[in-house]
């Protein structure tokens, strides 16, 4: 027979801590055994929620996959806290964060080890953020930079050294609304981006996945043509405690372009990340999330390196920012005061940098809105002397014609327009069944979203592993291809 404790109050407060201890062994017992694979899983989640459709008028769907982080917030702004939202599901294994702000084809990067993102962060090795979500904007600290906070330097380096050679034949250049090869042929860009040079420089390597020749062989049996490679700009300049030796790191995206160039493909580098004064982007204390336009601080000196460092090589383009967002035209443009209170680079003064080093490569110019151009962009494109403008756009989840019709056609007829990133987070390839052939019939030139091995419903991914196999998205891009053009 038992008997009835005289402490029942005391019995039950033990038995709840048992639970409590037990449960955080266990918990913990699982962190430690995450793989690489599971984390570089839980960043292209976060990615993918970037990627959501961005108007529902536009595309007349919603996505095929609902979100579990809910919200009553439309447009952008829905798009944003469903980002945060996933960043911080990818980033809660060594701490719970709440919020990064969102910009297509970014997000948190996960930790590396030995190359792949994540070992070390899903055992507490890496700093995790520890975030406030906020409404107009967000904020985040990290709990310890990865490297020590340097300050902005004095005078940044504005040239970088061994610029890259001449090569070969290979060239790539403006004339009326289209783009010609060194022969004078019309040429449009058919490719994909990569991911993973924007955010794998901030734990010191250079490339997230192969980078070599049979990974860019596969490529080519898809005939492919173009590749899109995004930049981070403390990473190139070795700014504010990024751990990369500029050197080394400029040499190896340097002779990637080359092989690209030796399989016949154009290349496109693109400042993708950014961040303004002494702040590292994404990472380190003080980091406020995706910034709206092109900084002052260090824009202006990234692309006078960037510039000077591949001037001689005239089979590349110059995309001078990734999805400008929350400002004007006029800022756009002549740059301004962002919303976060740091001094923009309008694209007027990027294309004068660029110019100023003696390059004359085309440069891509974005837009407010990830599809809109219309008139909107041709009364406040920048004025180049070099007469290499390029619209850059993007489209995610859309097949809607009239919209291409207005927005985009109304530009290609007057410009040479390259979709940086195209894409669409189903799984399927309906809607860019929709809009390629509708852009090989204006003459845009696009380039896929992405080269990276995630998930095709999230992230989304063309492949599933670097041979090459697509995913069910990446099937309709690569029989396009195939069906459409020679290999390069």
């Amino acid at each position: 027979m038992s008997r009835a404790s005289p402490f029942p109050a005391a019995n039950t407060c033990l038995s709840a801590l048992s639970v409590i201890l037990l449960g955080t062994f266990v918990l913990a017992l699982a962190g430690s055994a995450a793989t690489p694979e599971a984390d570089a899983l839980s960043y292209a989640h976060a990615v993918a929620s970037s990627r959501t459709v961005r108007h529902k008028a536009i595309s007349g769907k919603s996505p095929s996959r609902r979100s579990r982080c809910g919200t009553t917030a439309r447009g952008r702004n829905r798009r944003r806290r469903l980002k945060a939202c996933n960043v911080k599901k990818a980033a809660g294994r060594a701490a719970r964060p709440s919020v990064a702000r969102r910009r297509p084809g970014s997000a948190r990067p996960p930790s590396p080890a030995e190359g792949s993102p994540g070992a070390e962060a899903s055992k507490g090795g890496e700093p995790s953020p520890t975030v406030t979500e906020g409404s107009a904007s967000t904020s985040g600290e990290w709990s310890a930079p990865l490297a020590p906070a340097t300050p902005a330097l004095v005078s940044e380096p504005s040239v970088a050294e061994e610029p890259v050679s001449t090569l070969g034949k290979l060239s790539i250049a403006v004339k009326d609304d289209h783009l010609i090869n060194g022969s004078g042929q019309i040429v449009t860009l058919h490719g994909v981006n990569i991911s993973g040079t924007e955010w794998q420089c901030l734990y010191g390597k250079a490339f997230y996945g192969p980078h070599n020749e049979e990974s860019i062989a596969a490529m080519a049996a898809w005939h492919i043509n173009a590749v899109r490679i995004p930049l981070n700009e403390d990473c190139w300049l070795g700014i504010n405690g990024a751990p990369t030796e500029i050197g080394v790191f400029h040499e190896e995206i340097r002779d990637y372009v080359e092989q690209l160039h030796a399989h016949g493909m154009y290349a496109i580098l693109d400042l993708h990340w950014n961040a303004p004064g002494t702040i590292l982007s994404h990472q380190g204390t003080r980091y406020d999330g995706f910034y709206e336009m092109a900084d002052e601080d260090h824009a202006p000196a990234f692309w006078t390196s960037v510039a000077s460092y591949f001037k001689n090589d005239h089979a590349l383009l110059f995309d001078l920012f990734n999805d400008p967002h929350y400002i004007s035209w006029s800022c756009l443009l002549n740059g301004c005061i962002a919303p976060r209170g740091y001094q923009t680079a309008g694209m007027q003064q990027l294309v004068n940098v660029v110019r100023a080093t003696g390059a004359i490569q085309p440069v891509m110019v974005g837009t407010l809105e990830e599809t809109d151009l219309g008139t909107a962009w041709l009364e406040n494109r920048p004025v180049d002397p070099s007469g290499q403008l390029v619209a850059s756009v993007h489209v995610y989840n859309q097949s809607s014609t009239s919209h291409f019709d207005s927005n985009i056609g109304t530009v290609a007829a007057r410009v040479p327009v390259v979709v940086g990133e195209v894409g669409e987070m189903d799984c399927a390839d309906e809607d860019v069944n929709s809009f390629l052939p509708w852009a090989d019939a204006h003459g845009v030139s696009y380039l896929a979203w992405a080269w990276f091995v995630g998930g095709c419903a999230e992230y989304p991914s063309l492949i599933s592993n670097y041979n090459g196999t697509p995913t069910n998205f990446g099937i309709g891009y690569r029989e396009h291809l195939l069906a459409d053009f020679p290999a390069p």
